[in-house]
């Protein structure tokens, strides 16, 4: 267990995506295909019927899901994400004639009132300095019968990340930045919204723990960026010595 303290932890909000960051992001937290794929299905489950909808990818970063949403969907998409660089990237990595990436944030969301059929938040709550106005915008921006979509942790669940054994101080200021599933729930029903349902979901992240090691090194996750280098090596050290225990390649 790290011996320091807890009183000095702080929530994880407001963070942002510099440059070493954003160019590192997509190996770092890659969605893979199976994992994807499960994505995507739940979206269509949770979705109203009926195409094309128009989406919008609140917090999309470097724009993993939105050409995907586009041919699901039908409709255009908008990916609203506040980091430069991270725009440049989704914009040159990941172009689609119906996706549009623009700068923006949940609390100021540059779209019409009532122009969405579906609002993605995927891992973007725990960022946020502000969610009531989030919430807020969320609600204006919605049509009538549109749906929000927000997947990520939730406070006192018992979803910890892959890499929380080795790092618990990073780990518990991720839980701090947390919303339980209730105060989540009222939140958005403060802004008008109706609640429909929850689902925990499952997936792989990896086919081993030797790959996801590589991944963690590069320090992508954003509660690792806020460890003393001392701490984050201390932490890596220990996944690398159980990733050379790992005989036969179990998933992450």
């Amino acid at each position: 267990m790290d011996p320091r303290p807890t009183e000095d932890l702080a929530p994880l909000v407001g963070h942002s995506y510099d440059e070493r960051l954003s160019s590192l992001y997509d190996e770092g937290q890659r969605v893979e295909p199976d994992a994807f794929g499960q994505w995507l299905t739940l979206f269509r489950q949770h979705a109203r019927e009926g195409t094309p909808q128009s989406v919008l990818d609140l917090g999309c970063g470097t724009g993993a899901f939105d050409p995907a949403l586009a041919d699901a969907f039908g409709g255009p998409v908008v990916g609203i994400e506040p980091s430069e660089h991270m725009r440049a990237i989704a914009q040159r990595v990941r172009p689609h004639p119906l996706v549009t990436y623009l700068n923006g944030t949940a609390e100021r969301i540059p779209v019409e009132d009532c122009s969405c059929d579906m609002v993605l938040m995927y891992l973007v709550l725990q960022h946020l300095t502000d969610r009531s106005a989030a919430a807020i915008e969320v609600s204006r921006v919605m049509k009538p019968a549109g749906r929000l979509l927000t997947a990520g942790r939730f406070r006192g669940e018992p979803t910890p990340r892959a890499w929380s054994p080795y790092f618990p101080r990073a780990d518990a200021m991720e839980e701090l930045s947390l919303l339980t599933v209730n105060e989540t729930r009222s939140m958005f029903e403060k802004a008008g919204l109706k609640f429909l349902a929850a689902e925990r979901v499952r997936f792989k992240i990896c086919d081993s723990l030797r790959i996801y090691l590589q991944r963690t090194r590069l320090r992508t996750a954003t509660a690792l960026e806020h460890l003393s280098d001392e701490e984050f090596a201390t932490g890596l050290a220990a996944l690398e010595a159980d990733a050379a225990l790992e005989s036969s390649p179990r998933p992450v």
